[in-house]
């Protein structure tokens, strides 16, 4: 799947889906004034990509139905746009468990299936650079300075993958 097949994808889910913008960003428990004024009635394409950068470290404290408007902006975003446009640590546990069940249950086959695909490629990124022979024969500071996509959360990534599989594998859609 390459930027330009996701990002069709995901623009032509989200046209289908016709969600809501939501009024309330944050969860109560934890809320945000700052992510609020952020993003409040905004797509993520209003932002500059510094403001989106920093939203993205903050998906733990979006409601549940926030993190489902907007996620799929986000993995768009990042795909256009590299690792400068998010952090990758806190974009990764977005996805990974313990999320709440009830946030994974709210979103259609389609939107899971396009989650599922982002953290496969990238999995498989990782393992086929770091598992070769030739990267383990480099030296740990050899194998440090290669720029590998959440090269850091290869154990994040497979058990985000196994969470979301048994979401896409129950939907009766």
């Amino acid at each position: 799947m390459n930027k330009f097949e996701l990002h069709t994808r995901i623009k032509a889910l989200k046209a289908r889906l016709k969600l809501q913008k939501p009024e309330i960003i944050t969860n109560p428990v934890q809320k945000d004034e700052l992510v609020e004024q952020d993003l409040c009635g905004k797509d993520l394409c209003d932002l500059d990509h510094s403001t989106i950068k920093l939203l993205s470290g903050d998906l733990q404290v979006f409601n549940d139905y926030t993190f489902r408007y907007y996620i799929l902006d986000f993995i768009d975003f990042y795909e256009r746009f590299g690792d400068e446009a998010i952090i990758e640590d806190m974009f990764i546990q977005a996805f990974a468990p313990p999320m709440r069940r009830a946030r994974a249950k709210q979103f259609s086959r389609d939107e899971v299936k396009i989650i599922i695909d982002f953290l496969q490629k990238h999995y498989e990124n990782i393992t086929r650079i770091t598992h070769s022979k030739k990267y383990k024969n480099l030296k740990l500071y050899e194998q440090d300075e290669i720029y590998i996509p959440f090269k850091h959360f290869e154990k994040e990534i497979k058990s985000a993958i196994k969470f979301w599989e048994k979401y896409y594998k129950g939907k009766n859609l």
